[in-house]
C-alpha cells in the first residue's frame, strides 16, 4: 500500500510540475530571447531484499533547451550583417548626394567648364562667353564643395554615432555583469537560472550587433567576453571602452578605460563606423582633393601662360581659399573683370584674339592626368564609386541575411516554443495527474475497506 501511495504521489507531483512548465512555455511563446523548458526526471526505488521496488519518478531539474554553440554562430553572423548594413546605409546616402536627377553632377560640370573654354577659343572677344566661363567655373566649384560637404557631414555623423554606441556598449557590458552576479548567486543557492540566462543571451545578442566579441561560458552559466583575446568582461568585472580621438590625424580610436589598451573593432556597427571614418571616407576625400588639385594646377599652368584683353599680366584662374585649403575659388581679378580671363597666347604671331590658350585649356578634357583617367572619366568613376560599393554590399547583405535566417530557424527548432507540442504535453500531464489522482482515490478506498474489515 505504501508503494502504491508513493507512486501516485510522485506521479501527481511530476504532472503538476509539468503543467507549470508547459504553461510557462505557452505564456512566453512570443517573449524575445525565451528558450523553452523541459522537466528532467529520474526514477525512485526502494530496496526490498535483493530487489528494488519502483516508487515512481521525481523532478530533478527544469532544463532550458538552448544550444550555446548555435547561439555563438548567430552572434558571429550578427556582427557581419550589422557591419554590412551600416556600410550599405552610408554608401546609399553618399550615392544620393553624389548624383542628382538633373544630371548636373561632377562629370557634367567639368565637361561643361572645359567645353566653354573651347567656345571662348573660337570667339575670344565675346563677353557673354567669358561670363559663361566664370558661371561654369562657379558651378564646378559648388559641386566640389557640395561633395566635400557630403563626405564631411558623414564623418561628423559617424563620430557622433560611435560616441553614442560606445556608451551603449558599456551599459550592455554592465548589464551582463549584473546578470552574471545574479546567475552565480542563484546557482549557489540552487535556484533556477533559466530566466536570467534568457536575459543574458538577449543582451549578448544585442551586443553582438555592435562589435566583434567572443563569448566564453562557464558551468555556472556566467559569461566572459573578449575582443580578439582582450577581456572586456570577466565575471562581474567590466573593462569599459572610451574614445581616444587623435585630433591631429582625425582618426577614431577605441581603448579600454583601464590601462588605455587599444581594441581592434573591425566588425559589427562600431567596426563599420570606424572603418568608414578612418579609411573609406578619407580615401574618397583624398581622391576628390587630388582631382580638384589637378584641375587647379592644369588650368592655372596654361592660364598663366596667356594674357587677358586688358593687359599683359599673367594671372592664375583658380586659387585656394585661405580659410580652407581644399576649397577652390576664382581669382578675384577675373571676378572683377572677365576680360582678365586669359584666352590668348602672347607668343603667337597672331597675338591678338588668337584663342590658343583657351583651346589648350579646353583640350584638357582629353588628357589622362589622374590614375590614367581623363577628367570626365575620373569624375564618372568618382561619383559612381558609392553606387558600385553599395551594389556589392547589398549582395553580401542578402547572403548574410539568408545565413542568419537559417541559423535562427535552427535555433528556433531547439529553443522555440511549438504551441502544438506544448498543448499536447499539457493534455498528457493533465491526464497523468487525473490518472494518478484516481489511483490515489482507489488506494484510499482500499485502505478504508481493509480497515472496516479489520474493525
Amino acid at each position: 500500500m505504501r508503494t502504491l501511495l508513493e507512486i501516485t504521489k510522485s506521479g501527481m507531483d511530476v504532472a503538476q510540475r509539468g503543467l507549470e512548465t508547459t504553461s510557462n512555455n505557452i505564456a512566453n511563446v512570443n517573449t524575445e530571447g525565451y528558450a523553452r523548458q523541459r522537466l528532467v526526471t529520474n526514477s525512485l526505488f526502494s530496496r526490498n531484499g535483493q530487489f528494488f521496488d519502483g516508487l515512481g519518478v521525481r523532478v530533478t531539474d527544469v532544463q532550458q533547451l538552448r544550444d550555446f554553440r548555435l547561439n555563438n554562430l548567430i552572434y558571429e553572423k550578427n556582427q557581419e550583417l550589422s557591419f554590412l548594413n551600416v556600410k550599405s546605409n552610408t554608401y546609399s546616402q553618399l550615392e544620393t548626394s553624389f548624383t542628382t536627377e538633373s544630371g548636373n553632377d561632377l562629370d557634367s560640370r567639368i565637361s561643361t567648364f572645359l567645353n566653354t573654354f573651347g567656345d571662348l577659343a573660337a570667339n575670344p572677344v565675346s563677353l557673354d562667353i567669358r561670363r559663361k566661363v566664370v558661371s561654369d567655373a562657379e558651378q564646378l566649384i559648388d559641386t566640389f564643395n557640395n561633395l566635400h560637404t557630403s563626405i564631411s557631414s558623414q564623418k561628423n555623423m559617424i563620430a557622433e554615432d560611435v560616441e553614442s554606441l560606445v556608451g551603449v556598449v558599456n551599459q550592455q557590458l554592465n548589464d551582463i555583469a549584473s546578470l552574471n552576479a545574479q546567475i552565480k548567486q542563484s546557482y549557489v543557492n540552487k535556484r533556477s537560472t533559466n530566466g536570467l540566462i534568457d536575459q543574458q543571451a538577449l543582451k549578448i545578442n544585442e551586443l553582438s550587433k555592435l562589435m566583434n566579441l567572443d563569448v566564453h561560458r562557464n558551468e555556472e552559466g556566467q559569461v566572459d567576453l573578449t575582443i580578439k583575446g582582450i577581456s572586456v568582461l570577466a565575471g562581474t568585472k567590466v573593462h569599459e571602452l572610451y574614445l581616444a580621438n587623435d585630433t591631429s590625424s582625425d582618426v577614431i580610436n577605441v581603448r579600454l578605460t583601464q590601462g588605455g589598451q587599444g581594441v581592434d573593432l573591425d566588425t559589427g556597427e562600431l567596426g563599420a563606423f570606424i572603418e568608414l571614418h578612418n579609411t573609406d571616407l578619407p580615401k574618397l576625400e583624398a581622391d576628390l582633393n587630388d582631382f580638384s588639385t589637378q584641375i587647379l594646377e592644369r588650368v592655372n599652368n596654361l592660364h598663366t601662360s596667356g594674357v587677358g584683353r586688358n593687359d599683359d599680366i599673367r594671372r592664375s584662374f583658380f586659387e585656394l581659399d585661405g580659410t580652407n585649403p581644399n576649397k577652390l575659388i576664382i581669382n578675384q581679378d577675373i571676378l572683377s573683370d572677365i576680360r582678365n580671363i586669359a584666352a590668348e597666347d602672347p607668343n603667337s604671331s597672331n597675338a591678338s584674339g588668337n584663342g590658343i590658350i583657351a583651346q589648350q585649356i579646353a583640350d584638357l578634357k582629353d588628357v589622362e592626368f589622374l590614375k590614367g583617367y581623363k577628367p570626365t572619366e575620373f569624375a564618372i568613376q568618382f561619383i559612381s564609386e558609392p553606387g558600385t560599393k553599395l551594389h556589392a554590399l547589398e549582395s553580401n547583405v542578402e547572403l548574410r541575411s539568408s545565413e542568419l535566417d537559417l541559423l535562427k530557424n535552427q535555433d528556433q527548432q531547439v529553443s522555440g516554443v511549438n504551441m502544438d507540442e506544448e498543448l499536447s504535453k499539457m493534455i498528457q500531464y493533465q491526464q497523468g495527474y487525473q490518472g494518478a489522482a484516481k489511483i490515489m482515490q482507489s488506494a484510499q478506498l482500499m485502505y478504508q475497506s481493509l480497515m472496516s474489515i479489520l474493525g
